[in-house]
């Protein structure tokens, strides 16, 4: 698809979206709305300024294997993570914990209003896939939960690609000291950093922790990762490598 067809795209989408906005609550408005969303933000996302991320993988993908499995393994991790997570964050926010007896898959939403904080909510939670695991665990997948795993897991990927071309071409120090770690360090860089570091997975993996901190690290902590990874990678295409 050519700039000028994806930018004319990405407007019919936006208005699209906001004309499903005025809908009442119901299919429109709690289940295409978000999703619609959802694909804008990626569409643009993936086009300016992750372009170069998603043509690293994309021209690499079948050439490297590095690249490749950490894609397939690391997206429905990271899915199967956070859908666990936002189940957890539900339940202390009811204080409710269900029994099920037969495992079921599903679409749900809830009827927030698409207006004030609700709108918020509205894109944040809805439409969600449940997947009930008996006897006490379910899965809600959300557009908002496969937007941050699809751009995770390409920035995860890219900078684990890049990391592999470093340790080919014995220049992992060098690359080590130009890209440092988002926040001044310049310790180690590494696949588990990467993973440790970098990603959310490892805050979400303690059974312990607070609502409020929850929260934050479902919603806000993905979006920082982001931006970190993005960055890591830009360091990276700054660093010469001659990969063999």
């Amino acid at each position: 698809m050519g700039r000028k067809k994806l930018v004319i795209f990405i407007v019919a989408l936006f208005f699209l979206f906001l004309y499903f906005s005025f809908f009442p609550p119901g299919l429109f408005s709690n289940i295409i709305d978000p999703v619609i969303f959802w694909i804008i933000i990626l569409f643009i996302l993936l086009s300016y300024p992750f372009n170069t991320v998603f043509t690293y993988i994309k021209s690499n993908f079948k050439k490297r294997k590095e690249i490749s499995i950490s894609t397939l393994i690391y997206f429905p991790f990271h899915l199967l993570i956070f859908s666990l997570a936002l189940e957890k964050l539900l339940l202390l926010f009811f204080n409710y914990s269900p029994e099920f007896y037969h495992g079921e898959v599903s679409l749900a939403f809830s009827p927030f209003v698409t207006s004030g904080l609700g709108f918020l909510f509205n894109l944040l939670f809805n439409p969600s896939i449940e997947v009930l695991l008996p006897p006490y665990y379910f899965l809600s997948i959300t557009p908002f939960a496969i937007f941050t795993a699809l751009s995770i897991t390409f920035l995860v990927s890219a900078n684990i690609g890049k990391i592999f071309e470093f340790i080919r071409s014995k220049r992992l120090i060098a690359g080590v000291v130009t890209l440092g770690l988002v926040g001044g360090t310049t310790c180690c860089l590494s696949l588990p950093t990467i993973i440790a570091f970098y990603t959310p997975l490892s805050f979400l993996a303690y059974s312990v922790i607070s609502g409020e901190i929850l929260t934050v690290v479902y919603f806000a902590l993905p979006l920082i990762v982001i931006f970190s990874l993005y960055d890591l990678f830009k360091r990276s295409l700054k660093v010469k490598c001659d990969c063999k």
